[in-house]
């Protein structure tokens, strides 16, 4: 699939496709629609997907997952795998984001909420004890989810860690010195 996303210091945007930009702003709105019930301020309904749409996305889909038996797991599995805005813009991401929270809003019976005329960098604030709670959450398991690939390597014994260095210094020597040798040929 081509790109027809931009990332820019706002967030990400789509930038030549109309349906695109529709369906992020159908994301915000279903978003919207859960801020009474989970707590948090209402983002704004702009088509950009930056930190206030992604905290607000990623605090839905964990209250959901804690506080919804039938979306649950669903839930639970798409704030495992959305870490940046880029996420929602893998193929098919979006349209299925949009399916579950319009079909769990409709069957909690949320109405539509006004959209916020905040900035799309700001996150949301919480206003009642049960959303703190809900956000301490997301902010405790959040951080296990964005494994780097340098954790890889602090729990590996230093024998690994050693061979693998020399497998790959071997490694290279050997192909610098095959491509030498091609060259000279």
């Amino acid at each position: 699939m081509a790109t027809n996303y931009k990332c820019a210091a706002v967030g990400c945007y789509s930038y030549n496709s109309p349906s695109t930009n529709a369906e992020i702003r159908a994301l915000q709105t279903q978003i919207n629609r859960f801020s009474p019930q989970f707590g948090f301020t209402p983002i704004g309904v702009d088509g950009v997907i930056g930190k206030g749409s992604l905290a607000a996305l990623l605090w839905t889909l964990q209250a959901m997952a804690l506080t919804n038996d039938t979306w649950s797991s669903a839930a639970q599995t798409w704030f495992g795998s959305i870490n940046k805005p880029e996420d929602v813009f893998v193929p098919g991401v979006l349209p299925s984001l949009i399916l579950m929270l319009t079909q769990a809003a409709d069957a909690a019976n949320l109405g539509l909420v006004p959209a916020s005329t905040a900035s799309p960098n700001t996150i949301p604030a919480a206003t009642t004890t049960n959303a703190v709670a809900i956000r301490n959450s997301i902010q405790q398991l959040k951080p296990s989810t964005q494994a780097s690939v340098l954790d890889t390597f602090r729990d590996m014994p230093s024998w690994l860690m050693w061979g693998l260095g020399l497998a790959a210094v071997g490694g290279g020597a050997y192909a610098f010195t095959k491509k030498r040798k091609r060259i000279a040929a």
